[in-house]
C-alpha cells in the first residue's frame, strides 16, 4: 500500500508530485487537501488534477487536526472536501 502525507509547511509542489503516485492511502490537513482539491484562494496554480480526477480511487482518506475541523472556519473545509469526495463516487456508479 501507498500512501501519501499532504499538510501545509511542506513544499505544494512536491507533494503534487507524491499524488502523482497515484497513492492508495492519503493523509492531509484540511487546509492542504482544500488546496489541491482547487477550493482555496490559489486554486489554478494549487490544484492537482490527478487528485481532483481519482479521488474514486483512493481507498482511504485521513483528514489530520480533527480538533481544528470544529473550529471556526474549518467545518467549511471539510463540508467541501467531502462534497467532492461525494460527487466522485457518484460519477462512479
Amino acid at each position: 500500500v501507498f500512501a501519501t502525507c499532504v499538510v501545509g509547511g511542506m513544499s505544494l509542489q512536491k507533494q503534487t508530485r507524491l499524488l502523482r503516485r497515484q497513492p492508495q492511502l492519503l493523509i492531509g490537513t484540511p487546509g492542504r487537501l482544500a488546496a489541491l482539491l482547487g477550493l482555496g484562494k490559489d486554486a489554478e496554480n494549487e490544484r492537482s488534477d490527478w487528485l481532483v480526477s481519482s479521488l474514486r480511487t483512493i481507498r482511504h482518506l485521513v483528514l489530520d487536526e480533527a480538533d481544528r475541523l470544529v473550529e471556526s472556519g474549518h467545518f467549511r473545509e471539510l463540508d467541501q472536501i467531502l462534497s467532492k469526495v461525494y460527487e466522485a463516487l457518484q460519477r462512479q456508479n
